[in-house]
């Protein structure tokens, strides 16, 4: 964002001399505003809430597009120049920027559990045999625990209801 109001201030200072210049800036930055919406989103508010928020996000995103061409021609009917257009785009873009920077870090989300501690010593038998079959659930999700795989294997051990 503020590489595009750079182009900006460029084009107002510079003028058709400085033009390829503010294109390149303009264009760099204000081509990824959809990836960020979409990263900012899922990085914020998680996966479970991502469409819902993607979906205003991107509306007003969308409001804002639809929009702002006609307040750029408002104000270049008013004033009868780029001047002022481009210097409240410079603003707008410098605001955008400003609460981009100042928005809290999201919370780390954790990948995976941590595994349990070990059992202290004055833990009973069925407590340290409890911390042990979560610590083999977490280095192989998904997997049944030995005791529902040794039923199945062995037919002498009948099945538990």
């Amino acid at each position: 964002m503020l590489l595009a109001a750079l182009g900006y201030v460029a084009l107002l200072a510079g003028g058709p001399a400085l033009a390829a210049a503010a294109a390149v800036g303009v264009g760099l930055a204000l081509g990824a505003e959809v990836d960020l919406i979409g990263y900012l989103t899922a990085r914020y508010y998680g996966l479970a809430r991502y469409s819902r928020m993607f979906g205003v996000f991107y509306a007003v995103f969308m409001l804002g597009v639809g929009a702002s061409p006609l307040m750029m021609a408002w104000l270049l009917a008013v004033t009868g120049g780029y001047t002022a257009p481009l210097l409240v785009a410079v603003a707008l873009l410098a605001l955008a920027a400003a609460l981009l920077l100042s928005a809290p870090g999201s919370r780390p989300r954790p990948r995976h559990r941590s595994a349990p501690s070990p059992p202290s010593k004055g833990c009973t038998r069925e407590v340290g045999d409890l911390r042990r079959r979560l610590r083999a659930a977490d280095r192989h999700p998904g997997r049944p625990d030995r005791a529902r795989a040794r039923r199945r294997r062995d037919p002498a051990v009948a099945p538990r209801r």
